[in-house]
């Protein structure tokens, strides 16, 4: 296989089924010059599946169902790395922001979410594709439960080994829960509709800005030096504009 077949396997399935040849001939021709606007164009398409070629309007609607649930999950995780409390202040941690924002994920995660076909083999499928995939982060999640609270007395040792464990369950419970709604047969689903779509992301969008003023205020207004927690609230923007981005290609897409 040559090298531009190579990069052009880093699109979208649907995309390179269009112009996969097109592309590869292109990149051929150029040479490795074409190779940084290979790998840009790659990027630029997994974060838009919105405008990838689709059979129906419900299609796309649940691609940017499943992206959301990646950024979402993803600003879910990254909020609760920056609201440690060796990182930031403890007011600030415990504050109403925090909350809020941990609030508004959720609940734009659930008006975002494909709702189950009312049928039983549907219910069925969907119930066994999410036991599969959450069973070993569930599994992890219980026992560093269990253990933490049946142990009377914790070696340091033992709560290192808990947080790592219980860091492990929720990373991959949440991998495992966008591979479940990346994964949804639309023969067991419906997709979102668009105005719940649009409210589900605009909800997590406002959730993901607020956690990144929750993580950069500190450090802007009040002084509080940290490389870490910077880093974080800047990945916390950059989510929340991939929300943006996917309201403006529902837009374009329902206006074409």
């Amino acid at each position: 296989m040559s090298w531009a077949a190579r990069l052009v396997r880093l699109y979208p399935a649907s995309l390179r089924s269009h112009w996969g040849a097109g592309l590869e001939d292109e990149a051929g021709a150029a040479g490795w010059r074409r190779l940084p606007n290979l790998l840009v164009g790659a990027l630029d398409m997994w974060v838009h599946p919105v405008v990838w070629p689709a059979d129906s309007g419900a299609q796309r609607r649940s691609r940017a169902a499943a992206l959301v649930f990646v950024v979402g999950l993803s600003g879910w995780l990254l909020g609760h790395v920056a609201v440690e409390d060796a990182l930031l202040p403890a007011d600030v941690v415990h504050s109403w922001a925090a909350n809020l924002s941990d609030v508004l994920v959720l609940a734009g995660l659930v008006l975002v979410v494909p709702l189950p076909r009312l049928s039983v083999r549907a219910v069925v499928r969907l119930g066994a594709q999410a036991l599969r995939r959450l069973a070993v982060p569930l599994l992890i999640g219980g026992a560093v439960f269990v253990t933490a609270n049946l142990s009377a007395e914790l070696s340091p040792a033992l709560r290192t080994t808990l947080l790592i464990g219980w860091w492990l369950a929720l990373v991959l419970g949440a991998v495992q829960v966008c591979g479940v709604i990346a994964g949804l047969d639309p023969d067991d689903v419906v997709a979102p509709q668009p105005g719940r779509l649009w409210w589900g992301i605009g909800v997590v969008a406002t959730a993901l800005a607020v956690g990144s003023g929750v993580v950069l205020w500190p450090t802007v207004v009040d002084g509080v030096t940290g490389l870490l927690p910077t880093l974080l609230g800047g990945a916390l923007l950059v989510l929340t504009v991939l929300c943006g981005w996917t309201l403006r290609d529902l837009s374009t897409i329902a206006a074409d």
